[in-house]
């Protein structure tokens, strides 16, 4: 019933900088995620960044690679005009991909960017 398809990404540096700035942040173990309405009804899109703490760019690109297959999978529809950068975070040790995906789902749900659905939450 849900789409796979991934969000835009957001690309540019005024709208990261907009975000971080002017919108709300909720913080988890694996993931920091910045969000703000931007007032018009266009699509919802999502941001990928990952701290230069991680060392190597090996590293960072595969957890931006985490981040974005966990949220085409999370089975939640975005509510329309969101922007959500979603921020890499490493413990000492790499989260697995369930624990990543777990935990963005329960972010967007306590944020409440998700749409309402008439499924029971199955994901």
């Amino acid at each position: 019933m849900t789409s796979n398809k991934p969000y835009p990404t957001i690309k540019a540096n005024r709208d990261f900088s907009t975000t971080y700035r002017q919108g709300k942040i909720i913080r988890g173990d694996y993931i920091i995620m910045h969000y703000k309405h931007r007032g018009n009804q266009d699509v919802p899109r999502v941001g990928y960044t990952v701290s230069r703490r991680i060392k190597t760019a090996v590293e960072r690109n595969r957890i931006k690679r985490l981040l974005r297959e966990a949220m085409r999978l999370s089975g939640l529809k975005i509510k329309p005009g969101t922007d959500i950068i979603l921020v890499g975070k490493m413990k000492m040790n790499p989260p697995d991909f369930h624990s990543l995906r777990k935990e963005l789902h329960d972010m967007i749900v306590k944020a409440k960017l998700a749409l309402e659905d008439n499924s029971s939450g199955q994901s």
